[in-house]
């Protein structure tokens, strides 16, 4: 019911010293005032509680890190205006305590939400694209 109004591309997903690095953009097919938040997010970690070595103990989609309070909706304070065909990109960081393990980045992924306000103002979100580290992504509407 809903199209996307802008295209997400995801043109790095990488490391630095004991950051995780996300740099992506938007271009939109129609003019309005989106935002954008980024989620780290990880497959196949191990409860090392676990009583078995089957895949009772593997856990995915694992919430390692989000940027900012607007997971779930638009936020004024960090929204943007685009013109139609305009592009707009922005960087993201992750600082944790110590490297992440090879273990976790290759099954870590970088998820890129964009909300919108819709047309009775309530928050939605337009688009949403994922890219595992290492991997860029070109623009993707869905």
């Amino acid at each position: 019911n809903s199209p996307a109004n802008v295209g997400v591309r995801i043109s790095s997903v990488g490391l630095e010293g004991n950051s995780v690095k996300v740099s992506a953009s938007v271009k939109a097919s129609a003019a309005g005032t989106y935002d954008m938040v980024c989620v780290l997010v990880a497959d196949n970690l191990k409860y090392e509680g676990g009583y078995t070595d089957n895949d009772e103990n593997l856990y995915s989609n694992v919430v390692l890190a989000v940027s900012g309070d607007n997971f779930l909706t638009y936020r004024a304070a960090s929204a943007f205006d685009l013109a139609k065909d305009a592009e707009y990109e922005r960087d993201f960081e992750f600082a944790f305590e110590s490297v992440p393990s090879e273990s976790i980045l290759k099954n870590m992924r970088a998820v890129i939400l964009v909300h919108r306000k819709n047309a009775d103002g309530k928050s939605e979100v337009n688009n949403c694209a994922e890219c595992g580290y290492g991997e860029t992504l070109d623009y993707r509407y869905n």
